[in-house]
């Protein structure tokens, strides 16, 4: 329905709104037609990685901490993952001993892979010497 994250589709498509949707397919046989209002938005993630290239450093929010890392959103549409290894020069066991979840941070882009709509972060990469 939406590039964006939302909590009902009355947020996206309330009863009653006049929306425009890219037929995805129809299934005859079960009188069905399958509609998507994404289909016609440009898809942010590949505007991203256009524009935002490995090595480049940015800001974020930590939204998750995960025994491998933490996950950093961007923008809106995009998060990317701070491996354990990349959290800091020292070695790190847990990400809760150098961030915690809202944390605005600085990350180096290491990595964009688009076909699997995944980016690589660095915390340690982005401080200053």
């Amino acid at each position: 329905m939406s590039w964006i994250r939302f909590d009902s589709v009355d947020d996206i498509a309330p009863v009653g709104r006049e929306i425009r949707a890219e037929i995805i397919s129809i299934d005859f046989a079960r009188e069905q037609v399958r509609l998507s209002i994404k289909a016609l938005q440009p898809d942010p993630w590949q505007h991203y990685a256009d524009t935002h290239k490995v090595g480049a450093t940015v800001l974020g929010t930590v939204t998750e901490l995960v025994p491998f890392g933490a996950f950093v959103q961007m923008e809106e549409t995009i998060d990317g993952l701070v491996h354990l290894t990349e959290l800091a020069e020292h070695d790190v066991e847990s990400p809760q001993e150098v961030l915690a979840v809202g944390d605005q941070v600085r990350v180096a882009i290491l990595d964009v892979d688009r076909q699997r709509r995944r980016i690589r972060l660095s915390l340690k990469r982005a401080q200053p010497e």
